[in-house]
């Protein structure tokens, strides 16, 4: 397949962290000649320690279902529009999950670790007595999502780099943790994301990074997707031809896009 462009990790303003408006995000694929989107808006899970939340409302799904059937009729023949869902902590409440996953027409599940003890990643401590404790604790949340979360892809694996103000590599210190990982999500037939929105932050490379996008492929993982995680209009596709390069470099030959929950391989040009 030729010239085949897509975006499998887009957030409108459906997602509490975004304002763009899903025909902005449309129009913006359109004009980037992007073929296929998918829109992960996000629905995040919680403890339920504290103040006994567990969920963010079903609304949220709701509204994006909505919207996306909308484009869907708005864009057909010219860009394909995809149903998908970014959920955090999916591990917390499968059955609860397992009732929203059963209860509508998903194409593709991103399952990512945002938060840890109920507090995202983002307001974190990252200071250099707490950094290993820090680090270990996203490791053990992300090995349960991996293990026990109903998801197709897991979305930024070393996500934590996004946030420290010093470099970090997962991979340095922590290999072995990493491997449990990824054997793991292969042997459960799932996939990990290329993750390109690092390239536009202060990291300065995708998440994750090339050395456990390596580790993943030697492996014996073969499914992997490519999402900007796009939250304004201008970042959809952004990182997409970076992301296609490395994936050649370590010896990829195939991307995914998830449909119905299934993947589908398109064949990289080299």
């Amino acid at each position: 397949m030729k010239n085949i462009k897509l975006d499998c990790h887009i957030h409108t303003h459906i997602s509490p962290d975004s304002k763009a408006s899903i025909e902005e995000i449309c129009e913006s694929a359109l004009e980037k000649n992007i073929n296929s989107i998918i829109i992960t808006n996000h629905f995040e899970y919680y403890t339920g320690e504290k103040d006994g939340k567990r969920n963010m409302d079903v609304s949220f799904i709701n509204d994006s279902l909505k919207e996306i059937n909308k484009c869907k009729v708005k864009f057909e023949g010219k860009l394909e529009v995809l149903f998908g869902m970014e959920i955090g902590q999916v591990q917390y409440w499968p059955k609860h999950v397992k009732n929203i996953t059963e209860s509508y027409p998903f194409d593709y599940l991103i399952g990512s670790i945002h938060k840890i003890e109920d507090i995202d990643l983002k307001y974190g401590d990252y200071s250099y007595e707490n950094r290993e404790k820090q680090n270990i604790s996203y490791l053990d949340l992300l090995y349960d999502l991996a293990k026990n979360g109903d998801y197709d892809c897991i979305g930024h694996f070393d996500l934590v780099k996004r946030y420290a103000p010093y470099k970090i590599d997962l991979m340095e210190k922590y290999e072995e943790k990493i491997k449990d990982i990824l054997k793991i999500i292969i042997k459960r037939g799932k996939g990990i994301e290329i993750n390109t929105s690092g390239l536009r932050q202060s990291c300065e490379e995708t998440m994750p990074s090339s050395s456990i996008i390596e580790l993943y492929k030697n492996l014996g993982g073969n499914i992997i997707t490519i999402g900007s995680d796009a939250h304004i209009s201008k970042d959809v596709g952004e990182g997409f031809n970076e992301a296609v390069d490395l994936l050649k470099r370590i010896g990829f030959r195939k991307i995914a896009i998830y449909r119905k929950r299934k993947p589908f391989f398109i064949i990289l040009e080299y």
